[in-house]
């Protein structure tokens, strides 16, 4: 019978045994285990969160952070397009001056300032690239020879007339004395001519237009040096006086100084200084009033106007073939042939 009573199955007895031994602890892993602290600190026990994980919501913050920060950076964006910053209104509201006066530049600005230059190129490279012009060669100007001087030898007032009549200085007997020797001159009595204004000198030496008509009569006579020294004895009592600077002028010019004929002949024209315009007018007028002169067949004043043309322009080769008529005129043939010549190298170029 007792066999009966009994639970029949294991599941039934194992339930019974249960409730015997009534309710049991959970197992370990089941458990929540509780963190005691000893001391003055103690705290309740801290039980583990059943929530996300700690890795999830760093996570979550961090997309929180980046999101905001990228709304931030494009509202300060939008706001620089819409006001330019103070800084650049301040910066050009100020001169450059100002601003390098109040900031001094020192040595390391100064380095740091200064441009780096490109190394030079290699010379082989810059005769490569701009070849070298050919030299241009100018066909040489002729050379010029020496001209002869052709002069003649009169004689002098003393050996003329011997010791003067008279004595005494009388300006009224020199003036008529003059004036018998202007006729002489025109009638074509250079001698005496010549003779009268001897007189007039000796009568009346301190005036300077003695000492100027007597140097034309030898200027007349082709006497180049009594005529500069009678030129330059005028010059002492007149400095500025235009005939005895004209008549010296004429006579240097005849003895090849050139360069002291020119001076004289250019104070003279009163123009000490002339421009270039100054210069070709004067050219142009002599050089015109020789050839008048030389028509009416007065070569000596002809030859005179062409010697002043070539002080201006000395290689006028016009004017050099004037003077070669008008020495082959008054019978100097030698001379005549050289200015020839010498005309004709200049006008071929040789």
């Amino acid at each position: 019978m007792m066999e009966e009573d009994e639970p029949t199955t294991r599941m039934d007895l194992e339930a019974m045994l249960q409730a015997q031994r009534g309710p049991q602890p959970l197992p370990l892993a089941e458990q929540t285990p509780l963190v005691t602290v000893s001391g003055p600190l103690a705290q309740p026990p801290v039980r583990p969160r059943t929530g996300p994980s700690r890795h999830a919501q760093i996570g979550a913050g961090l997309f929180l952070l980046g999101v905001l920060v990228g709304v931030g950076g494009a509202v300060v964006a939008l706001t620089r397009r819409a006001a330019p910053a103070p800084v650049a209104a301040v910066q050009t509201s100020v001169p450059a001056p100002t601003i390098a006066a109040a900031r001094p530049l020192t040595a390391a600005t100064a380095i740091a300032a200064k441009p780096i230059e490109p190394p030079p190129a290699p010379a082989t490279q810059a005769a490569v690239a701009q070849p070298a012009a050919p030299e241009q060669t100018e066909a040489p100007e002729p050379q010029l020879a020496a001209l002869p001087i052709s002069s003649a030898r009169v004689p002098n007032c003393q050996q003329l007339l011997g010791e003067p009549p008279v004595k005494r200085q009388s300006t009224k007997a020199a003036t008529r004395e003059t004036a018998l020797a202007n006729r002489q001159l025109l009638l074509g009595n250079v001698a005496m001519a010549q003779a009268a204004y001897c007189n007039a000198f000796a009568l009346d030496q301190a005036n300077v237009d003695r000492h100027v008509n007597l140097a034309r009569l030898y200027l007349v006579r082709r006497d180049w040096e009594k005529a500069a020294e009678l030129g330059q004895s005028g010059l002492k009592l007149a400095p500025n006086n235009r005939g005895a600077l004209g008549v010296l002028g004429d006579a240097w010019a005849a003895l090849n100084k050139s360069d002291k004929a020119r001076k004289m002949m250019l104070a003279a024209e009163g123009k000490p200084h002339p421009t270039p315009k100054e210069l070709n007018l004067i050219v142009r007028r002599d050089m015109a009033l020789a050839n008048r002169v030389a028509q009416k067949n007065d070569f000596l004043l002809a030859e005179r106007l062409y010697r002043r043309v070539l002080l201006v322009e000395p290689r006028q080769a016009d004017a050099m073939s004037g003077i070669a008529r008008c020495l082959l005129k008054v019978g100097d043939i030698r001379a005549a042939e050289a200015w020839a010549r010498q005309a004709k190298r200049l006008k071929s170029g040789r």
